[in-house]
């Protein structure tokens, strides 16, 4: 349940920090296979950036079109979606 907990604090957080649609468990195809994650975050616009968070190790990584970002471009303050 405290897994859940945090999903639903993340989903909150990005919804309110960046509108757009977040989806639960949301399938999402790559070239390496069909991952569904807990959570996801879309714009109406094309995907800039993709974020994967690990809350058991309590850290988040953001990825571009130019691989692995020391931080996200958006302004979403996700520190208290560990709590």
């Amino acid at each position: 349940m405290a897994c859940m907990d945090k999903v639903r604090r993340l989903c909150r957080t990005l919804a309110s920090s960046l509108g757009g649609e977040v989806i639960v468990e949301a399938p999402i195809a790559t070239g390496m296979g069909v991952f569904a994650p807990d959570a996801a975050w879309a714009s109406a616009t094309g995907a800039e950036e993709v974020w994967i968070v690990y809350p058991q190790s309590k850290r988040c990584e953001s990825f571009a079109r130019g691989g692995r970002m020391e931080r996200s471009a958006f302004a979403v303050d996700l520190a208290d979606i560990f709590k």
